[in-house]
This record gives C-alpha cells, structure tokens and sequence, in this order.
C-alpha cells in the first residue's frame, strides 16, 4: 500500500528510521495522523504512524513511521526510500545479520545519486556483475579516473581479507567495468597504506568480478578499496565484505 494525502503522495526514508525502511510493515488498521514541521524540508506536513519493524528473523516491534512527501525524498543523506509498504510483516525484508562491513561507516570519493552506498553491504551479490536488479554503488560517471570507497570502523579491527564482487553491465550496454587495477588500504593514524597481500582467489568461475583478496592481518579504524578505473568506463560494486 501507499499513503496519499490529497494530491500529494508519501514516502518513507532512512533518514527518519534509523538508517531502514525496507524491513517496515504498515498494519492496515494503523493510524494515521498529520503534523506541519516547518524546520524540515523547507517546511513540509509529514504523516505519522505507528509501523512494524522486521529484525533478523521473523520478529518484529512497533515502531514510529514518518512519511514526507515524495517530491521532498533525497535531500538529506543517502538510504532507502520507499513509496509501498507491505501490510503484513512477513513481507517485509529482514534486517541482514551484522556484519563488520554494514555496522561500519561507508564513504566515497563520488557517489552517483540514484545509488547507495548501503549496497556494499546488504548481502546481495546477485546472478552476476550485470544484475541491475539488487542495489548497487557506482561512481558514473566517473570515467578512467582513480578512485576511492572505504569502510570506517567504530573501534580498532584485525582484518585479513577482503570479499568483493563488481558492477560490471559492458555485456548489456552499460558503462560500469571491473577496474583496470584496484588494491586495498588500511588507515595507520593520518595515512592510507596498502596491505600486504599474500593471495587472490576467484569466488565462482562464472561470476567473473568476484572474488577474495587476502593479506597479512592488520589492525586498523577503516578499509579503503583504491580502483584505477579502465580508460572511457566507469565502475562501481555490488558487495564488499570484510573478514576479521
């Protein structure tokens, strides 16, 4: 279902439900209620109510929802949105299990504006590099430049791999492509330094782009993936994992 009022559709963001939406159900008998908040938005009337969210399994709890407008979405920080919300909760996704990857702090050099950064980390790989259906961060349309994502962690971690599988869409037209070149860096103080990488294994054969990257264990505050991107292309990933 979707919230309307009057003309004006509804939406929900990250940003007012703790970095989720896609794991919030909107009962059918909740109620709604309407509040003019004109410190939001350049001053909007948002729609309140109360939701059910969706932990790692089939749990759920109430919770507060917001929907702004829909032409308001995207102007505060990067996450989910969603116009349709499932009334039963089982429909609704649920949390993925906490990793080092998705409880740390993703930034970029350049994001493009229709992906997110939350991909990195939501457990999907897809069918392949070219899979347009599961969310994706990209930096298009950067082309041939070098460029930077990284992992931020809340405390000092040992890592000593790396999980990655790229966006790759050549095969169907697109401008995204696996990297001329990438390594990984860790953070030691005000400085990146590349770790020392002692093997590359390839996931799957036929998931080309996919892979694992290992190297002597570190103890740092944050990961950087650094990729030369290929001459005329861009590039982007669909998963990157972190392994202490």
């Amino acid at each position: 279902m979707a919230i309307q009022r009057g003309p004006v559709v509804y939406a929900v963001e990250a940003a007012d439900h703790n970095g989720r939406v896609s794991n919030l159900s909107l009962p059918p008998d909740s109620e709604l209620t309407t509040e003019h908040r004109a410190d939001l938005l350049g001053g909007v009337t948002v729609i309140k109510g109360k939701a059910l969210a969706r932990g790692e399994g089939t749990g759920t709890k109430p919770v507060e929802l917001t929907a702004i407008p829909y032409y308001a979405w995207d102007h505060r920080a990067a996450g989910e949105m969603a116009v349709w919300l499932p009334e039963d909760p089982a429909l609704a996704k649920p949390l993925p299990k906490a990793t080092l990857a998705n409880t740390s702090r993703a930034s970029a050099s350049h994001v493009n504006p229709t992906d997110t950064l939350d991909a990195l980390s939501d457990g999907l790989t897809g069918s392949g590099p070219a899979d347009l259906s599961i969310p994706r961060f990209t930096w298009w349309d950067r082309r041939g430049t070098q460029e930077w994502v990284q992992y931020e962690f809340a405390k000092p971690m040992q890592v000593s791999s790396v999980t990655v599988a790229w966006f790759d869409d050549t095969t169907v037209g697109g401008g995204c492509a696996v990297p001329q070149s990438w390594q990984v860096l860790y953070r030691d103080g005000e400085t990146w330094k590349p770790v020392k990488q002692t093997a590359t294994t390839p996931r799957a054969p036929a998931k080309v782009g996919q892979g694992e990257l290992s190297f002597e264990p570190v103890r740092t505050t944050g990961l950087r993936i650094q990729a030369q991107l290929q001459a005329g292309k861009s590039g982007g990933l669909l998963e990157w994992q972190v392994m202490e």
